[in-house]
């Protein structure tokens, strides 16, 4: 009697199975997806992996499951993958995170709105700070922005004679151009 497939051994399907060409995995809704054994990737491996040293297997073991020349060669695919799927993790949260706090501000900034727009003045100062705190968060900072111009600004075009390159350079670093005598007339 054939006995259902384990869903939840990390090995793929054609290690359970011999000869079958497709890796069954659930998806979020806890259904079996069937993916062809070469679309599976190195982070899928990885993964496997993964499940198998938190399941208690050794490095060793995996790296000979999973067919890795070594027991550091497994663990550093390993370390490599979940460092790339905490840096994903952290930036959707920081993302998450900038968003809820976007919303608190406009919330904030609705509610003192008509107070300000009335002419109550702490009410205008609070939505000022608002606006700036906001601009600041989503990497609009005014003074951050001027910083960029004032770097932008520092080119130099100068002519290709030698006296008007020093000329141009003394005139970008703010000093004065020295003064010409005018030749002496014969």
């Amino acid at each position: 009697m054939n006995e259902p497939p384990d869903y939840d051994d990390p090995r793929p399907k054609e290690e359970r199975e011999g000869d079958a060409k497709v890796l069954v995995f659930r998806n979020a809704g806890n259904e079996p997806i069937a993916v062809p054994a070469d679309v599976v990737t190195a982070a899928q491996r990885a993964y496997r992996c993964h499940q198998l040293r938190i399941g208690g297997k050794s490095w060793s073991e995996i790296a000979e499951m999973e067919k890795y020349p070594s027991a550091i060669s497994a663990q550093a695919d390993v370390t490599r993958y979940m460092a790339e799927a905490k840096a994903l993790v952290v930036e959707a949260s920081q993302r998450d995170m900038l968003t809820l706090e976007v919303a608190r501000l406009d919330a904030v900034q609705s509610a003192l709105w008509p107070a300000a727009m009335a002419g109550h003045v702490p009410s205008a100062a609070a939505v000022v700070s608002i606006i700036i705190n906001r601009s600041k968060l989503v990497g609009l900072d005014p003074e951050k922005m001027n910083d960029d111009a004032a770097q932008q600004l520092r080119t130099v075009v100068v002519p290709q004679e030698s006296d008007g390159y020093v000329a141009a350079l003394r005139l970008a670093a703010g000093d004065e151009p020295p003064s010409v005598d005018p030749p002496p007339v014969a």
